[in-house]
């Protein structure tokens, strides 16, 4: 059985990312050719559903949550643009639709500022980076 584990350590927090051949943490997006969390950051999958709580972290704290999740892809904080397909694509069955999500898009002009959405309002502004939200990370598929 094919087995991928990743462990991140922030603030004494330990996360973890573990799936195998029946119960996969990621899913696979076909248009974009990109793998997304199945579950947001402090989640575990169970196969049916995610469970557990939401990890709310900083900006920066995303940024290295999601780099810490290396097993064999190479895992990120996504785009504005591709968080806003994720959103288009699967829509509020795969988000908490009251809470922020972070992106590492920063803003051009404020660069103490990054983007974030909130799906229950479709809605994609700025705040500032210090600002706690939730956490969903993508990997390219090579």
């Amino acid at each position: 059985m094919h087995k991928i584990t990743g462990l991140v350590v922030l603030s004494g927090i330990i996360c973890s990312l573990v799936a195998d051949a029946k119960r996969e943490a990621f899913v696979y997006d076909p248009a974009l050719q990109q793998y997304w969390q199945h579950c947001e950051a402090g989640m575990e999958y169970t196969g049916r559903t995610c469970q557990g709580s939401v990890l709310a972290l900083s900006w920066q704290k995303a940024l290295l949550y999601c780099a810490a999740l290396s097993a064999d892809k190479v895992w990120r904080l996504p785009t504005r643009d591709e968080l806003m397909h994720y959103y288009a694509r699967y829509g509020q069955k795969r988000l908490h639709i009251v809470n922020l999500y972070w992106t590492s898009t920063t803003d051009v002009e404020h660069p103490e500022l990054a983007w974030y959405l909130i799906p229950e309002l479709r809605w994609v502004y700025t705040n500032y980076k210090e600002l706690d939200g939730l956490v969903l990370c993508v990997a390219n598929s090579d």
